[in-house]
């Protein structure tokens, strides 16, 4: 695996929404104590939108737990 030690970009390949834009992914990485970010903006567009590596993982988990929740609450 490769250290992150410079920021890196990614564009999606398909598009998002009505406008036909893509999004564009880049991951910062931390200094010192300071956590790994991960910011998301649209193509053509300079508002980026961050947030801690760590708080995006936890997020992703938590809607994994309620969608497996909300299946079993289903099935009764």
């Amino acid at each position: 695996m490769t250290e992150l030690k410079k920021a890196v970009s990614r564009r999606t390949v398909e598009t998002h929404d009505h406008r036909r834009r893509r999004l564009v992914v880049t991951l910062f990485p931390g200094e010192g104590t300071d956590p790994s970010w991960i910011g998301i903006r649209e193509e053509r567009s300079r508002q980026t939108f961050a947030a801690p590596v760590a708080a995006v993982y936890r997020q992703l988990v938590q809607w994994h737990v309620d969608a497996i929740r909300s299946t079993r609450k289903a099935r009764r």
